[in-house]
């Protein structure tokens, strides 16, 4: 339930199941990158992203940022994107 893009070489995992609402470890927050054939949390999100929809995108200054749209807990999730 999370999703994954490419972000300045390194694949970053977003979101997932279970928030701490249900006092389990914590996915639908998550900010992990994929290095050195293992996962690294390495950040939160400030809001809980599950079953969303994730890429990367160039702006015209050529700088690269990650979209995350569609997550099945926002209250906007049919229009609602996050950078």
């Amino acid at each position: 339930m999370s999703c994954s893009t490419i972000l300045d070489g390194k694949m970053l995992i977003f979101g997932g199941w279970l928030s701490a609402e249900y006092g389990e470890q914590t996915f639908g927050e998550q900010i992990t990158v994929v290095e050195n054939c293992g996962l690294t949390r390495i950040g939160k999100l400030p809001f809980v992203f599950r079953n969303g929809a994730c890429n990367t995108y160039q702006k015209s200054n050529g700088d690269s940022q990650a979209l995350l749209c569609f997550s099945e807990w926002s209250y906007d999730h049919e229009q609602g994107c996050h950078t």
